[in-house]
This record gives structure tokens, C-alpha cells and sequence, in this order.
């Protein structure tokens, strides 16, 4: 299929991806077009049929959020705009010619949005993409879920205390928020299935560690938060390994660049991201994670009508990067939008400025940590706050309902350990389905991707 349109003079403006940046921009392109009564042409792609709110994906592990609740439709946050919206996956970006290829064909652009966001980087190490768990997407989410509750059964099922310790060993590599958050989360989720559901199993079978090559923790930056998470992860009974990474996994057990090899079955990977392989093949300038390099106005410097934000630039501040974070891209979206309209209009674009709005992380049941401006917040507060600011940057009503809802109930009722795989059926064998990419069961199959050399 290739895109065709009955007014050649009308502007086309293809975005690629519906994350924070791409869904955002498209969202508030649309509203500033509108009110200028200017007709212009949108298309969305995405390769999934909707938005994740990626900061509560670490809840959707133990059923603390529903996995339906962290998403919502594209096509619903579309419903009363112009922007037409494609499920596709891209292969091609011409910038020379100005057309992007996808599985169902190609669209033409006078103006490019490119917001396809990042994926795991695993440094060109084999053995980690093969045997380690991301938590990326809603199915690595689920994927880790199942995995967590196959260990418990396994482990209830077995006599031996060293298996036992084996199957129910942790290891978390990477001590940044999303790290914090994912270990934490775990910790209380199995300590609760073990007094709850899996009496024959004894909390000291657990083991869980958290990993990370520099020497201290650095998420997050204020000394004080520092100190009261390290305590919090000590008073848990979470291990904690810093100027350290993982050389070497196999099945069943990780080998540390100190030498030690731990027996295990979980290894939750977190250390790092890289820019899209789409956004890493571009004949541009490229910088730290591959990320695109942009102006001021987030144009490529080679080719001012193509925008990049979110994880796919790299921008600066102070002389470093802006860290991969929802809270980047949601200040981008309008400054893109904003932008595409200026030249639309044939007037001057804007340069994107950063506001650090703080740094906020759940480290479990009653605990979190905030820092909002010059106040800075940890225990039941920190985690009321962060609670409510999540609840509150849902774009969309019907999620805040839902969410407030789940969040409800598990102050009131156990969390749920049922396993729910989701494999092939005999109508649609997901191997052979060209609608399907991923199977929702506890195997991880990551795709490895290479090492991090900055080109142009």
C-alpha cells in the first residue's frame, strides 16, 4: 500500500511512534492546526495499536495496576482529531527522498517527526540478550510476571534447599529508577506470595540483588534520598553490588566481573538503552546511545524538515545528556508541535529549554522518594506524592478512574498470583502470524543489539 492523497499542495507530516513524544506532538499539532484553520495532513505510525504509560510498568509485575489499565487505545486519543493513525511496523527511513518504508507500504513526508524511542542495549553481549529479562514493553512485563510465579511453583515443588535457592534468586542489573522501582516492587510481591500462598516455602529461600557498575547509587541525586534508599534496600534484605556488572549468563546461573557466579534463573536487565535501530541506521550525525543529534529546535542539522525528540535525541544540558525519561519527551511534544507549525506559517521556530520538574520513585509498598524543587520528601509521604502525580499525569480520565480503582483494592485485598499464559492457539499459530511478534510466556526472547560507537 502506498499512502496517496486527492491535493498534492496539502503538507503531509508522517510521525513515527506513539509514545510520550509522538502521540503528544500529534495530539497537540492537531489542536494548533485546528485553531488556525490550516489544513495540513497527520499520520501517526506505530507498530502497536496503543500508548503505554511506561512509569507504572514496574506495577503491572505484581498485578498491583491491571495490564489493560497502563494503556489506551490510539485510535481513542485520535477520535475527534484529523491525525490518521497506522498499525505498522517501519523498516526504511529516505531522507533523501523523503519517504518512510513500512510492512504495508510507503508514505511520502514533507516533514518528518521521528519519536521512535529506544530498546535495551545489552553491549553486544550474546549470552545477556538470550538469558536476561528487559522491562521495556508491556510484554516484558507480563513475560516476567509469568516467569516470577513459574519460580514459585518450581520451588514449592522441590525438596532440595539449594534448587529452592536457585529458583528463587533475583539479580537486577542496573540501580537507576526503573532498577529501584523493579526490585522493590519484587521484593514485596514474593514476600507476600510466600506468607500467603506458598506456606511450604520459608522467606530465606528468597535472594535478591541489585547490580550496578558504578560505585555508588547515583538515581537518585540528592545525597540524603541516596542515603535513606540504601537503607530502605538493607532493611528489605536486598543485596546490594555497585562497581560491579555482569561478564557472563547462561541458564541458570550469572558470573560477575568480580568472578563470583550466582545460581539463578531471574536476570532483570535495566543497565542501559540505545537509540531505535530505525533511528541508528540514519546517514546523520549521531552521538552518546546513538541518539540523533539535534539543534536547538530539535531539527536534524542536515535536514530541517525532520524533528527527532524524546530517546531518539540527544540533547544537552550542562554538557550532558538528557537522561530517557517520559518527563523529556512530554516537554518536547509541544515545542516539536509548535515548530512544525512555525514553518508551516513560514515563521521562526523556538529552541527547547528543559525544566527539571524533580525526580520521583516508588520503592515498594508505603515507601518512595521526591524530590520537588528544593523540598525533598522519603517514606509514606514521598510515596502518597508519588502516587498522586502519576495519577494525575495520566492523560486520559478513564485511565485515572482505573488505576485509582486498582490502587484501591490492594490496600484491601491480596495481590493475585495466577499465571496466565498466553500462547498459540490452534487458529493462529503466533510463529506464523504476521500479526504477532511476541509470545506473553516466562521464556524472554530479547534481540541483542551492538555496541555503542558514536558514527556520522
Amino acid at each position: 500500500m502506498s499512502q496517496t492523497l486527492t491535493d498534492s499542495t496539502t503538507k503531509r507530516i508522517v510521525i513515527l511512534g506513539a509514545g510520550f513524544g509522538g502521540l503528544y506532538t500529534a495530539l497537540r499539532l492537531a489542536k494548533r492546526l485546528r485553531r488556525a484553520k490550516q489544513l495540513v495532513d497527520i499520520t501517526l505510525i506505530d507498530r502497536n495499536n496503543y500508548f503505554l504509560f511506561s512509569p507504572l510498568l514496574h506495577e503491572v509485575i505484581p498485578a498491583m495496576v491491571e495490564m489493560h489499565h497502563v494503556v489506551h487505545p490510539i485510535r481513542h486519543a485520535l477520535a475527534h482529531s484529523p491525525v490518521r493513525f497506522h498499525e505498522t511496523e517501519v523498516q526504511h527511513v529516505d531522507l533523501v527522498r523523503k519517504s518512510v518504508q513500512t510492512t504495508i507500504g510507503d508514505f511520502s513526508y514533507d516533514y518528518l517527526v521521528l519519536a521512535l524511542g529506544s530498546v535495551t542495549n545489552f553491549f553486544s553481549q550474546d549470552a545477556l540478550a538470550q538469558h536476561a529479562f528487559p522491562l521495556k514493553t508491556l510484554v516484558h512485563a507480563v513475560r516476567l510476571r509469568n516467569h516470577l510465579l513459574t519460580m514459585l511453583e518450581a520451588a514449592s515443588n522441590t525438596a532440595d534447599r539449594a534448587e529452592r535457592r536457585r529458583l528463587l534468586t533475583v539479580v537486577q542489573v542496573g540501580a537507576g529508577f526503573t532498577g529501584l522501582e523493579t526490585i522493590t516492587e519484587i521484593h514485596d510481591f514474593l514476600h507476600a506470595a510466600l506468607r500467603r500462598d506458598y506456606p511450604q516455602l520459608e522467606a530465606d529461600d528468597l535472594r535478591l540483588l541489585l547490580i550496578d557498575a558504578l560505585p555508588a547509587l547515583t538515581a537518585p541525586s540528592d545525597g540524603k534520598l541516596a542515603d535513606y534508599t540504601m537503607r530502605l534496600l538493607s532493611r528489605k534484605g536486598i543485596e546490594s553490588r555497585f562497581t560491579t556488572s555482569v561478564s557472563d549468563a547462561g541458564a541458570g546461573w550469572v558470573t560477575l566481573s568480580t568472578g563470583e557466579r550466582l545460581e539463578t534463573n531471574t536476570l532483570i536487565w535495566s543497565a542501559g538503552v540505545t537509540a531505535n535501530p530505525i533511528v541508528r541506521t540514519l546517514p546523520v550525525e549521531h552521538g552518546s546511545g546513538l541518539r540523533l543529534t539535534v539543534l536547538p529546535s530539535l531539527q536534524l542539522p542536515a535536514f530541517p524538515e525532520v524533528f527527532a525528540l524524546g530517546d531518539a535525541a540527544l540533547v544537552l544540558e550542562h554538557g550532558l545528556p538528557l537522561p530517557t525519561t517520559a518527563q523529556v519527551a512530554n516537554q518536547q511534544a509541544p515545542v516539536v508541535a509548535d515548530n512544525l507549525l512555525a514553518l508551516l506559517q513560514g515563521k521562526p521556530t523556538r529552541a527547547f529549554k528543559f525544566q527539571r520538574l524533580g525526580e520521583l520513585a516508588s520503592l515498594g509498598a508505603y515507601h518512595a522518594i521526591a524530590e520537588m524543587g528544593p523540598l525533598r520528601f522519603h517514606g509514606w509521604l514521598a510515596w502518597w506524592i508519588w502516587r498522586t502525580v502519576y495519577l494525575l499525569k495520566m492523560p486520559w480520565w478513564e485511565a485515572r478512574v482505573h488505576i485509582a480503582a486498582d490502587w484501591t483494592l490492594d490496600l484491601f485485598f491480596p495481590r493475585d498470583t495466577s499465571r496466565i499464559d498466553l500462547g498459540p492457539c490452534a487458529q493462529c499459530p503466533l510463529d506464523a502470524c504476521p500479526g504477532h511478534r511476541d509470545r506473553l510466556n516466562p521464556t524472554p526472547t530479547p534481540t541483542p543489539t551492538p555496541a555503542l560507537t558514536p558514527h556520522t
